[in-house]
């Protein structure tokens, strides 16, 4: 009984994740971490790439809020490639923020 409870997990795990992409946007211009208590690090999805949010000024910068970042599993986090750091100090980088929004240079 155990065995085929695992064996449907499995398989819905299999279907949801080939049946979501990057591509679907149904993250952009979402804030979003993992799920889990331990794990600090907050991304912004842009351009179907999640961005860390280097420090806590950048993300207040964004005129972001505290209260709409989504926990997501880590198989969903990582349908998104990793870009560039969002860091306000920094302007080496590839993105950077203009009138509270992200921009690609």
């Amino acid at each position: 009984m155990i065995r085929l409870i695992y064996i449907i997990l499995y398989l819905l795990l299999c279907i949801s994740s080939s049946n979501s992409n990057n591509n679907d946007n149904r993250f952009e211009g979402q804030t979003v971490k993992y799920m889990f208590y331990g794990d600090k690090q907050v991304y912004v999805i842009y351009n179907s790439s999640k961005l860390p949010i280097w420090n806590p000024d950048t993300f207040n910068d964004l005129g972001l809020n505290w209260n709409n970042i989504i926990p997501l599993p880590q198989y969903v986090l990582n349908e998104f490639p990793l870009a560039s750091k969002l860091d306000m100090y920094d302007s080496s980088n590839d993105y950077y923020i203009k009138n509270k929004s992200v921009h690609h240079n």
